[in-house]
């Protein structure tokens, strides 16, 4: 049954990647979104009527492995709006080896005010739930420096798969990368936070291990921008179409 008196459009868009190694505990966190590892971003239980989006993020313990997990959104008491516990959208996903995912709730209106919950089953079977509530007003996130909201820590870094699909009748060349069997061109991409100087943060991007780009970014009050950026690899095509994918692994 879906809620009546809101226009609703139940959407969960799930976002997968490849932990990183290591002892993990189970998790399920809802926030505000998802961070490029997959870490809450201002985990909350409580979100204003006026929220398009509700996410929440999932990590599986160490050793767990399934092949399914179903996220199921429920309102479980909306006053007139709805009858107490009314699914409002249910997914499955396919983990294929993912142990850490994201959901979302996507609404065309305002959600009602009153409780919610998140019922996630792994293969079919109770794994966790998370209870939230929907407000008229909430405190706006104490963050006190829009630094915070960005880890550009020295050492970070993140990994992705990259694939990149030419389109027809184009070339490309990409040092260090040879296309697979199914024709398209995969590597592995990893952006680190190498270092500040008065340029800014020093990000190094490099594909399969070779340094293909440094960009320099600046974070402060006024916002996120790049204020420059060298090319050390670069890649050579002829009339290049099509499409470039990076899905983020750690």
């Amino acid at each position: 049954m879906k809620l009546p008196l809101i226009a609703l459009a139940p959407l969960i868009v799930f976002l997968t990647h490849v932990s990183p190694a290591g002892a993990q505990t189970p998790l399920l966190q809802l926030c505000l979104a998802e961070a490029a590892d997959y870490s809450p971003v201002y985990p909350t239980q409580v979100f204003p009527s006026t929220t398009r989006e509700v996410a929440a993020v999932a990590h599986l313990g160490a050793g767990e492995s399934h092949k399914v997990l179903t996220g199921i959104w429920v309102a479980v008491d909306v006053g007139a709006a709805a009858p107490p516990n009314t699914e409002i959208a249910k997914s499955d996903l396919a983990l294929d080896k993912t142990t850490k995912v994201a959901f979302r709730l996507s609404t065309a209106g305002k959600l009602p005010l009153g409780k919610y919950r998140l019922d996630v089953l792994a293969d079919g079977n109770p794994w966790k739930s998370a209870q939230f509530t929907v407000v008229d007003t909430i405190k706006a996130p104490d963050v006190k420096r829009v630094e915070d909201l960005l880890p550009l820590k020295e050492g970070q870094v993140w990994t992705y798969a990259f694939t990149q699909e030419v389109g027809a009748g184009a070339k490309i060349t990409l040092p260090g990368v040879t296309p697979g069997p199914d024709g398209k061109y995969h590597a592995t991409v990893t952006m680190k936070v190498a270092g500040t100087d008065p340029a800014g943060t020093r990000l190094d991007l490099r594909r399969n291990g070779a340094l293909v780009f440094q960009e320099w970014w600046r974070l402060d009050s006024s916002g996120l921008a790049s204020t420059q950026r060298k090319a050390v690899i670069s890649t050579v095509g002829d009339r290049l179409a099509g499409r470039t994918e990076m899905v983020l692994q750690k």
